[in-house]
């Protein structure tokens, strides 16, 4: 049988003070536009969309989607972007990843040169970012033949104007206070204690 242990009345919630959490600025969807050169037999876009994911638990950077594919478990969890520790308006991220296709033919991402040194990525005064040149080759894991498929130059991306950062007000660490707490079982009860609200993003 249920039994009435206490009862809390007069009750407020106030959000524990936290300092504000700074912004991961390279994080987002972006729309990557650039000149392409397609090699014969293919035919990639020359507009496509790129995601650079945060990892807060990790504090690091990835790149999960790359030619509008999501990328993240071809490549364990993504593409390493790294922002420069010297620069705030520069960052590069790593070649040698896989960008799209399925088993046998993936496509593979290459710098300028088509080797694999790190792709260049700046911030533009307008709120764009130029990325350094870049080669895709079409790679078969079963001949181990690789093959030209675009060269990407005069490479940039920006965020779509209409994007919105959606704030969860409810979401956060929350100070409750009762008024008045009546013990019914002998025990005593806090009349302040924390409530934690998550937003569960999957399941909106």
């Amino acid at each position: 049988d249920a039994k009435l242990e206490g009862y809390y009345s007069n009750v407020s919630a106030s959000k524990l003070e936290k300092p504000e959490p700074v912004l991961p600025e390279w994080a987002g969807v972006w729309t990557v536009k650039g000149t392409v050169q397609n090699f014969e037999g293919f035919e990639n876009p020359a507009t496509f969309e790129m995601e650079i994911s945060y990892v807060e638990a990790a504090d690091m950077y990835l790149i999960t989607k790359f030619f509008g594919n999501d990328i993240a478990n071809m490549n364990q969890g993504g593409i390493m972007f790294s922002p420069s520790t010297d620069d705030p308006n520069k960052a590069t991220f790593k070649t040698g990843g896989l960008v799209g296709g399925a088993y046998p033919n993936y496509y593979k991402l290459y710098d300028g040169t088509g080797g694999t040194a790190d792709i260049q990525v700046t911030k533009n005064d307008d709120g764009t970012i130029s990325i350094g040149d870049f080669f895709i080759q079409s790679y078969n894991y079963d001949t181990s033949v690789a093959t030209p498929a675009a060269f990407y130059q005069g490479v940039t991306a920006s965020k779509p104007a209409d994007e919105e950062v959606v704030e969860f007000d409810w979401a956060g660490t929350w100070n409750v206070k009762a008024g008045q707490v009546a013990s019914y079982d002998g025990k005593e009860y806090p009349s302040e204690f924390e409530m934690e609200v998550t937003y569960m993003a999957e399941w909106d």
